[in-house]
């Protein structure tokens, strides 16, 4: 795989030292903000109206923002997604093919969730666009074949999710920071979406989505005149409810407990078995709000830590210590409940444990050294230009005019905030830190390959202390320490013998020599197709064609081997040859049994199954990939594989061998499935040929 180098030209000056003072300049104050107000108007109904007119371009946009309270959705879960998604699927004045056809033409966009909408189009066609807009927020049409189709698309993408270890990931974070019962903390599962019916969305809506507590605010090339013209006709009859408060807040349907942090620190771990890195997150509870005396530092502070590049995390992590791209730290604010302060980073297996302890000592670092002048100054600095650059938006204006009345906010606030910054000492950041930054009780999750990381982190000490240690399913729940041990009373050859048997034996196999497979898939209504071909005792080709043209061409003649990819030729890459040179075709697990960098690891659970797995090293030892038989049936059933992206990081692919079908007595899998990320792409196999013809497939091409 290629790598990508970017090499920085440096250009050096010839000034003599002494011609340039090189001292750094004293820190000046604040840069003065001149805040321009939005025009603002309360509508009889309670909905606020917001205008920031800018003519620079000829394009308009609209938000329309519910500041309601944190909903519950409970048993429900999913409903709100579920509701946002049909907004917008046509309304009582419009079907929704008449509706979408209708916004194309005019090269406007729209979009809608729950508790919110946006649209943006050019200037001359914002009053129909906004009439649109209106009626799909208002009199939305909650049709029963939309709901059934949307909601098979939630579920789709719930089980999909199940997969995907950054999903899962962020899952259990939250859960674990709030529990299930919290609005921050639940999420929707196959089971809860099936239970939610039509009626239930629509009543969903007609409870939450009103103008008590809404903001419309209207940014672009429009007069204020008309802004308030059309405001007044399309949502000033939109009824409020005095209803609504009493579904918040002390014994209402959307009671919750408050959060509060966990007692003592532990590391919590995620197992995900296709997981190619480890995904590590710190988190503790704070209660932040943007009127807060100590918002501006904990805002500073957290941006020193790992608020954007450059920060103490990424220098450490990254540059220091080369354990990840990345390292970053966040802190929420919010005026309704806790929110978490988080330092997250991506690391290779091998260096969980120190990745973890880094992040560790740079928190109890700025916890207990002040940070100098210096390093303040140019964080203060780089903030003051970022704000600077912000205010030149008209859609910045409006958010913090939205913010001061949303937030209770002075109607001064960001006319102070850089003084307000500016104010921060490096005492305050201590201070701060050590107030809002909890390592006595946070919390660290890490999700990834639990058998590659288990043995590290259960000898973990920081502070000289050892960290206890727990695991998680991945629905946030405490499970009992998985066993990694390889399976007592069964070996590799064992499980080898019950594969070949499986699929027909071992004289079926042996008298073999080539086999030839065509696969189809389809991609955007477009049909894909793979060709491979494999013959003893470890030639290959594999091309792949879409609409009778090759996309890209794969050779091995059990030598070398040849890349081509639209019309372009190129050598396979060393890794490969390798892979390519130990194979064994065209069945691989013959070759395994004296194969001693083929290994049983352990037995494994997945959707209430179990498998065997092998793991197949390279030739330095490292784990390559993972295949997983089924216990009961003895047949292969995925296969894992680390695999290198351009800019060097590791991914973990996957690919499932399902709906096993005999082909001359031998079983080969009819159906591959290979899962991207939230989707995945299915191959079906319509042809196998065995012992064909293959005297011209294996012919190296040269550029």
């Amino acid at each position: 795989m290629r790598k990508f180098i970017l090499f920085l030209l440096l250009i050096a000056f010839n000034f003599s030292y002494s011609q340039v003072d090189r001292s750094l300049p004293e820190s000046g104050p604040a840069p003065k903000i001149n805040f321009s107000k939005p025009y603002m108007k309360v509508l009889s109904n309670g909905l606020t109206l917001m205008v920031v007119e800018n003519h620079k371009l000829p394009r308009v946009s609209v938000s329309l923002i519910i500041d309601n309270p944190p909903i519950l959705e409970k048993g429900l879960s999913g409903i709100s997604t579920l509701t946002g998604s049909l907004m917008g699927l046509g309304n009582k004045y419009q079907g929704k093919d008449s509706f979408n056809e209708e916004i194309d033409f005019m090269g406007a966009s729209m979009s809608f969730s729950s508790q919110s909408g946006y649209a943006s189009c050019l200037s001359r066609h914002f009053p129909r666009t906004f009439e649109m807009f209106s009626n799909a927020a208002l009199n939305p049409l909650f049709q029963e074949e939309e709901f059934l189709n949307e909601k098979e698309k939630l579920i789709t993408n719930i089980e999909n999710n199940q997969k995907s270890v950054t999903a899962v990931a962020r899952k259990v974070e939250r859960v674990h920071a709030y529990g299930k019962n919290h609005p921050n903390g639940e999420f929707s599962t196959k089971e809860s979406v099936e239970s939610i019916q039509l009626n239930d969305i629509e009543e969903f809506y007609s409870s939450y989505f009103k103008p008590n507590n809404a903001y419309l605010v209207i940014i672009g090339d429009v007069s204020l005149e008309l802004s308030e013209d059309l405001a007044s006709k399309y949502f000033g009859k939109w009824k409020s409810d005095k209803r609504l408060k009493k579904i918040f807040g002390e014994n209402s349907i959307n009671d919750f407990k408050p959060v509060s942090n966990k007692e003592g620190m532990k590391v919590n771990i995620v197992d995900m078995p296709n997981s190619a890195n480890s995904e590590i997150s710190f988190q503790n509870i704070v209660k932040l709000k943007m009127s807060d005396e100590d918002y501006h530092a904990a805002v500073l502070t957290n941006k020193i830590l790992g608020g954007g590049p450059e920060n103490r995390l990424e220098q450490q992590i990254r540059e220091v210590k080369s354990f990840a791209y990345y390292s970053r730290s966040s802190i929420g604010d919010n005026k309704y409940t806790g929110t978490r302060f988080r330092a997250t980073t991506t690391t290779k297996p091998s260096v969980t444990d120190s990745a973890i302890y880094e992040i560790a000592s740079e928190i109890k670092k700025i916890q207990t050294e002040l940070v100098s002048e210096d390093e303040l100054s140019r964080v203060k600095s780089k903030f003051f230009g970022e704000f600077v650059l912000a205010m030149q938006s008209p859609s910045t204006l409006a958010n913090y005019a939205l913010q001061i009345q949303s937030e209770n906010l002075s109607d001064t606030y960001f006319e102070e905030y850089l003084t307000n910054i500016n104010n921060v000492t490096p005492e305050k950041v201590m201070d701060v830190a050590n107030k809002y930054f909890d390592l006595e009780n946070g919390q660290f999750i890490v999700t990834g390959k639990g058998s590659e990381i288990l043995d590290q982190l259960d000898q973990l000490i920081i502070d000289g202390a050892p960290i206890p240690l727990q695991f998680l399913s991945i629905d946030g729940e405490q499970v009992e320490t998985p066993n990694y041990d390889a399976p007592s009373g069964i070996s590799k050859k064992d499980v080898l013998d019950n594969y070949i048997k499986a699929i027909g034996g071992m004289e079926n196999v042996r008298n073999v020599g080539a086999v030839s497979m065509l696969a189809e898939s389809e991609v955007q209504g477009m049909k894909l197709q793979q060709l491979s071909i494999s013959a003893k005792p470890n030639k290959t080709m594999l091309e792949t064609m879409m609409m009778g043209n090759t996309l890209l061409k794969i050779v091995f003649d059990g030598e070398n081997g040849s890349m081509t990819q639209q019309g372009n030729t190129m050598e396979m890459p060393e890794s490969m040859l390798e892979s390519a040179r130990n194979s064994t075709l065209p069945f691989e697990e013959l070759g395994w049994y004296d194969n001693e960098n083929v290994k049983i690891t352990s037995l494994y659970e997945e959707e209430g199954r179990d498998f065997y797995v092998l793991e197949l090293s390279n030739s330095n030892g490292d784990a390559a990939s993972s295949i997983f038989y089924d216990v009961e049936t003895g047949l292969k059933y995925k296969k894992t594989e680390k695999a290198q992206m351009p800019d060097g990081s590791e991914f973990l692919s996957e690919a499932f061998y399902l709906d096993y079908k005999p082909v001359e007595g031998i079983s080969f899998p009819h159906t591959l499935r290979i899962p991207f990320g939230a989707t995945s792409l299915e191959f079906n196999v319509v042809n196998i040929t065995l012992n064909p013809e293959v005297a011209d497939s294996f012919i190296i091409q040269n550029d």
